[in-house]
Formats: structure tokens, C-alpha cells, sequence
């Protein structure tokens, strides 16, 4: 594999974003990047659940250097985000989508949770999850409109995507938060991964052993919109030649607030066979910075991102590493409306670096 051109630890990622969020950035306004809304928790018990139903879809246009320029129109993810409040302390939300994959249409219930909160300091849930071992994803979901580039980051690529690590997770999950302090914490047990990177199981277990998730975060009053994340996960993964052992940890910040949208994220995935042998580590980190120009709806980007795949994983075979910087401009002309377009270059693997450009119209509805 070819050294890279530019390397960054996980501390230079991290003190690239924790300089940007200086009080400077803090005093700019303007509007902060969207999110998807939560349920809300309100609802008397004497009433009927309420269900909001928010759709999202995107249009891409594509054109490769590597297929001498050629574009090509593409359709999207379609995705329906469900929220409901049953009564004061239970809620629920449900994520489907419609995706088009070799001119063939397929259907993934992404998520589905059932919660209970009493409080703000504990909040129980309990179904499929994105794992919070990669945050982008939890922060952002699967609504392309929620998300300013046009692509996910390698990390936060999901499983049936070329992504390594578990973005999807089934099980148990308790969390909260200490408002007045910025602190939010949670734990989570449920089904580790299948036999395959792409296989999430949903229905049983394909061994005794559970996966475990721990994460701790800040969110400091005095800077709205800076938030920091630790987390760790571990698991077994029962793959034909023998059971691996799966360790993992990431490492989150990220500031929007006014005009900015910054965010980074470092991990690393540690992979041994139980009965012995060398650890192979993949390891990944993107860092995004944007910038809402004032008075306008046009916010530039720059996306630089990078993976690294040990050739002699078993269990990730065929996932090549990536190197890849992104530029590109974001337009909203309309609240629920997002045109992009941005220049891709990467190489992916030991082959040769290529340049895509590409143009995508995002809608929430």
C-alpha cells in the first residue's frame, strides 16, 4: 500500500477542530446544520399517539475520470424517519429505507427503538441503533439532506457499503445526560456482528458472546455547539475460520453553531483469531470543515478523509483502504431543498488516484 500524503494522529485531528471552536467562532450567527427532530416526550396519556412521518430522497449526477468523463443520473436512498410519542415517558422511532443498488431495488429497516425516559438522566431503549462507535452517523442518520457533502466519510460508510466498522447495532441501550454539566454517558449490550461485515443480526445470535458498547461525551455550556465523545465496543465475531476478537475506539468532536460546521472523528479496530496470532488494526479519520457565507444560502466545504486496511484481515477482505479529499459548495434554496456539488479525489486501494465530480439535489419533505 502506498504511504499516504498526508498523515494526521488522532490529537492533531482532534486539535485541528478544538481551535476552530475558539469563543471567535462561538460570536458568529447564522444558521446551524439541520437535525433530525426527536420524538417529543409531552404527549398526556389520555391522548392518542401522534406519528410524524419525515421522508428524504436525492438526485445525483456523476462523472468519473476513470470512465473518460461519462455522467450518469442516479437516484438515491429514499428514506422514511417515523417518530411517535406514546405518552409521557415511552416514545418510539422507526427509519426505512429504499435503496437502489445495481438497478435493483432494496428494503432496510435501518432502525426501530422503543424508548423509556423518565428523566434526562436515563433514557432506555431498546431495538436497532446506529452504533455510536462511529458518531457521524448518529449525529446525522441516513437522511442525505441532513448531511452537507455529498458522501458519508469511509468510516461512516455503512456495512453493505464497503464500511469496516459495525454501524448498525440490535440490543439493549441506557443513556443520559447531566444538563447543567455537559455530560452524557450511556452503555449498551446486544448482538455482535455476523459472519460477514455485511450481516447485522437482527434475529438471533450467532454466538453466546455479546457485543458491549461504553461511551462518555461533553457538550461545555459555555460553547454551545462543541461536543466531544470517547467511545469504546467489543465483541466476538464467529467467522467460518474460527472466532476473532473485535476491539474498537473512537475519538469525536465536533463544533456548529453560527456559520460553522466542523467535525472530526479518529478510530481505530483491532482484529486477533482467539487462538493466538498477530492484532491487525484498521484505522480511519476524516476532518470536515464548512463555512455558511453570511447573508447567503452557500456554505463551502472541504472533506479530507482517510482509511487504512491491513491486506491480511480475513474478516475484511475485499475492503480496500481510501484516501480522499473533497471540495465542494452546498446551496439551499429552499428550507427542505440542498444542491451540491463537489470534486472528489481519491484512491482507493493501491490503485491510482482517480477524480470524480459530482452534483446531488437533497430534499426533506
Amino acid at each position: 500500500m502506498r504511504k499516504p500524503f498526508l498523515r494526521l494522529d488522532a490529537p492533531a485531528v482532534l486539535l485541528v477542530l478544538v481551535f476552530a471552536a475558539s469563543p471567535f467562532a462561538a460570536a458568529q450567527e447564522g444558521p446551524a446544520s439541520p437535525s433530525p427532530p426527536e420524538p417529543s416526550l409531552a404527549t398526556e396519556p389520555s391522548r392518542r399517539p401522534s406519528v410524524r412521518i419525515l421522508p428524504f430522497g436525492s438526485v445525483d449526477v456523476t462523472s468519473r475520470s476513470e470512465d473518460s468523463g461519462k455522467a450518469g443520473f442516479g437516484i438515491g436512498p429514499f428514506d422514511l424517519y417515523i417518530t411517535t410519542s406514546l405518552s409521557e415517558h415511552w416514545s418510539a422511532l422507526g427509519e426505512l429505507v429504499f435503496e437502489n443498488g445495481d438497478n435493483a431495488l432494496a428494503t432496510d429497516l435501518e432502525r426501530f427503538l422503543v424508548a423509556w425516559q423518565p428523566s434526562d438522566l436515563l433514557r432506555v431503549r431498546a431495538g436497532r441503533e446506529h452504533n455510536p462507535i462511529v458518531r457521524w452517523n448518529t449525529a446525522l442518520h441516513h437522511g442525505l439532506y441532513m448531511q452537507t457533502p455529498v458522501d458519508r466519510p469511509s468510516m461512516a460508510r455503512f456495512e453493505d457499503d464497503g464500511g469496516p466498522w459495525p454501524v448498525h447495532f440490535v440490543g439493549l441501550m441506557a443513556d443520559g445526560r447531566l444538563g447543567h454539566a455537559g455530560l452524557n454517558y450511556g452503555v449498551a449490550v446486544g448482538n455482535g456482528r455476523g459472519a460477514i461485515p455485511d450481516e447485522v443480526q437482527v434475529t438471533f445470535d450467532r454466538n453466546g458472546s455479546k457485543a458491549l458498547i461504553g461511551w462518555i461525551g461533553l457538550e461545555p455550556p459555555a460553547l454551545v455547539g462543541l461536543e466531544l465523545s470517547l467511545t469504546g465496543y467489543g465483541d466476538r465475531i464467529p467467522t467460518e475460520v474460527g472466532e476473532i476478537r473485535e476491539r474498537a475506539w473512537t475519538a469525536a468532536a465536533s463544533y456548529v453553531a453560527g456559520h460553522w460546521e466542523l467535525r472530526s472523528e479518529y478510530g481505530q479496530l483491532d482484529h486477533r483469531a482467539l487462538e493466538g496470532g498477530a492484532t491487525l488494526r484498521t484505522t480511519g479519520w476524516y476532518v470536515l470543515g464548512a463555512f455558511q457565507i453570511p447573508r447567503t444560502a452557500f456554505k463551502p466545504y472541504v472533506l479530507v478523509d482517510r482509511m487504512e486496511v491491513p491486506e491480511g484481515d480475513p474478516f475484511l477482505a475485499g475492503i480496500p483502504g481510501r484516501n480522499a479529499y473533497v471540495g465542494g459548495v452546498r446551496f439551499d434554496p429552499d428550507p427542505r431543498a440542498a444542491l451540491k456539488g463537489e470534486v472528489l479525489s481519491e484512491r482507493v486501494g493501491d490503485g491510482s488516484r482517480q477524480t470524480t465530480v459530482r452534483a446531488q439535489l437533497a430534499v426533506a419533505f
